[in-house]
């Protein structure tokens, strides 16, 4: 029930190294709950800069060789940067040495510098530890209750509501029923959610429309709930942040 998918961008021109990373990854991979999707290339081609553009491509962790045919991993990075600073970036050359002040004096922001004449695959290992561990504790709650054992993707989450002294999460594709507190869901899920109510807390990112006469909040055409008095405001306030990031 997880709809996580993990996107590993894959630029080195050496065949080998090519495909033992891309063995690396698979490993490491079947480890993990997650879904994933390796695009391998061995240069930074114009489909590269593609995938670098395309923001629909989400939790993207890039593994670039440092020298390429066409381009420096370095140069690359930097185009990243500029628009994305969500996205972790792996570095891996045979030139360690050469660039080492280089990695030391710009503002990358990556997970790991890695020497591919030393240990390069336990260096792997580790960063696509780290770089999947930010974006798992990120994206998806996982709850653990006795016997029951869920993972799901926050984005899927509309809302949590009691009824009938019984704690359920509404997403668009099917309804859980917990045995938990809605204390205890609302520890697990913080950013993005809120209480509209005492007995509900809501996705704020996934709200569509707000009725505010009737207090109605919509998440689409047929999931809605009823906000309290109390709180119907600072939903409304919340939602317009919201519109006005996006709009910016």
């Amino acid at each position: 029930m997880l709809y996580i998918v993990m996107n590993f961008i894959l630029i080195e021109d050496n065949h080998f190294f090519n495909e033992k990373i891309t063995k690396i990854i698979n490993e490491y991979m079947k480890r993990t709950y997650l879904d994933y999707k390796i695009y391998p290339f061995f240069d930074y081609t114009a489909e590269v800069y593609k995938i670098i553009d395309d923001n629909t491509i989400q939790n993207k962790i890039y593994i670039l060789d440092i020298v390429c045919p066409s381009n420096k991993g370095t140069n690359v990075a930097t185009h990243i940067r500029k628009n994305d600073i969500k996205s972790f970036l792996i570095f891996i050359t045979d030139y360690y040495d050469d660039y080492q002040q280089t990695m030391l004096s710009e503002y990358f922001m990556f997970l790991a510098f890695i020497n591919k004449k030393q240990n390069y695959k336990e260096d792997l290992f580790n960063a696509l530890h780290l770089g999947t561990k930010a974006i798992n504790d990120n994206n998806i709650v996982r709850i653990e209750k006795g016997t029951l054992r869920l993972t799901l993707a926050k984005k899927d989450i509309l809302y949590v509501h009691i009824k009938d002294r019984r704690t359920y999460i509404v997403t668009r594709y099917e309804t859980f029923d917990l045995s938990m507190s809605l204390q205890e869901i609302f520890f697990l899920l913080k950013n993005g959610f809120m209480y509209c109510h005492k007995s509900i807390i809501i996705n704020v990112l996934q709200i569509r429309n707000i009725v505010s006469k009737t207090r109605e909040v919509y998440f689409d055409e047929e999931h809605y709930v009823v906000a309290s008095k109390v709180l119907i405001k600072e939903v409304i306030d919340e939602f317009e942040k919201l519109c006005t990031k996006k709009g910016s």
